[in-house]
């Protein structure tokens, strides 16, 4: 059971570090959700144990430990506006 425990681990870890697991085409949050279910799933967690809230000193403690897994957009200055698509095909530039 411990080698499937590190088995889930190190999968969701290399999504964590990745931002996601293209190949299943998800990102970290799924990576998150698919590491839980399959400890359910492998009988390490009851569904009771997977829903129970965790402390907000252990959820500061992981964005304190780990900055360079927020999400680019929530730094300030990064975020950037979605281009409209009008249908039209855009009009070359410098000719």
């Amino acid at each position: 059971m411990t080698a499937e425990v590190v088995a889930v681990f190190a999968i969701v870890y290399a999504g964590m570090i990745l931002g996601g697991l293209p190949f299943l085409q998800l990102d970290r949050t799924g990576v998150a959700l698919l590491g839980a279910i399959a400890l359910v799933g492998l009988g390490v967690l009851t569904p009771e144990q997977a829903a129970l809230p965790r402390p907000w000193s252990v959820v500061t403690r992981i964005q304190i430990a780990a900055p360079s897994v927020r999400h680019p957009s929530l730094q300030e200055g990064t975020r950037q506006r979605p281009q409209r698509s009008t249908g039209m095909p855009r009009p070359r530039q410098g000719v």
